[in-house]
């Protein structure tokens, strides 16, 4: 009963009979036929175990979707191989085995990490603070320098030019929340235009939509003013838009045209997919979403708001 209302792909079928034929009958080119197992029980258990089978076609095991940043890996690093390149992330930019995305470019062949810039809260996600301050990180047995992409009011969020000098491109991995109220991908949207503007290559390393990739809601952003002012009014979007990182930077590049602009895609997400069906390791480790299943409700709870008062 549970899973004949729970999925519409377990619903149950009559089970056909196959064509019986007396024994006395049995002769050339005819075969008894044996009843099965289900055949013999009483019609409530053949019912029963019915459902018990259908039940198990259910109980499918998470799919494993491979992000970007696993994806790369896959492919032996061959689209940043030759680049020195700066990395723009925080603690969700990690693989499906746990290792940061900093260590992993930091050590893979041929690749020259060089930068690290941090959106808000840091690079650890632990930053409170009204700004983020610029730093050095020990990775790899090297001093890399992080650049703050938080340092104070909109333009705070911009990579200096001088911090471009010496890259080949900028590679953005950081897992959003799937709505505009966070500053991310306002964060990658920046980017791609001074990476543009500084004629270098944008790799965006691209993860799931955690509130599915389907469902649309509140308003549309129509003031496309308001980014100059609001870090949560960047892109002519709903509040949840449905898309990946990925996706929003190709929405964005319409605008920005950087010809160099390069999304490694995911393997295995489908967009009904939510974040804790995606067996994606990185959900373990979000500090900043740790109830993200709270988020859910924000998009709905928010989208009678004016969209001017975002």
């Amino acid at each position: 009963r549970r899973c004949a209302t729970s999925s519409s792909s377990a619903a149950i079928t009559p089970m056909p009979m196959a064509s019986t034929c007396p024994k006395s009958m049995a002769g050339p080119g005819l075969t008894v036929h044996k009843p099965s197992v289900i055949e013999k029980m009483s019609p409530m258990r053949s019912v029963l175990a019915a459902c018990v089978l259908a039940c198990a076609a259910c109980a499918a095991p998470t799919p494993r979707v491979l992000t970007g940043i696993d994806v790369l890996e896959a492919q032996g690093f061959q689209e940043l191989r030759g680049k020195r390149i700066g990395l723009i992330t925080n603690h969700t930019g990690v693989d499906s085995k746990g290792r940061s995305t900093a260590d992993i470019l930091a050590n893979a062949p041929g690749v020259s990490l060089v930068a690290i810039f941090a959106p808000e809260h840091g690079i650890a996600g632990g930053s409170d603070g009204e700004t983020v301050s610029s730093s050095t990180a020990r990775i790899a047995g090297r001093d890399i320098p992080v650049y703050s992409l938080y340092s104070g009011g909109i333009e705070g969020m911009r990579p200096k030019h001088g911090d471009l000098a010496g890259l080949h491109a900028l590679v953005f991995d950081i897992q959003d929340i799937g709505s505009r109220f966070h500053t991310y991908l306002t964060t990658m949207g920046m980017a791609l235009e001074e990476s543009a503007r500084a004629n270098i290559g944008f790799f965006v390393l691209d993860r799931p939509n955690p509130i599915n990739g389907v469902a649309m809601e509140g308003p549309l952003l129509d003031d496309l003013n308001l980014r100059k002012i609001s870090a949560r009014s960047f892109y002519a979007v709903p509040i949840r838009h449905g898309m990946t990182a990925g996706e929003i930077a190709l929405f964005y590049n319409a605008e920005v045209k950087n010809s160099e602009l390069r999304v490694i895609a995911m393997r295995g997400w489908s967009r009904p997919l939510w974040f804790d069906q995606t067996a994606c390791l990185g959900r373990r480790r979000l500090r900043t979403y740790r109830h993200w299943t709270r988020r859910r409700s924000i998009p709905a709870s928010r989208s009678s708001m004016p969209v001017t008062s975002l």
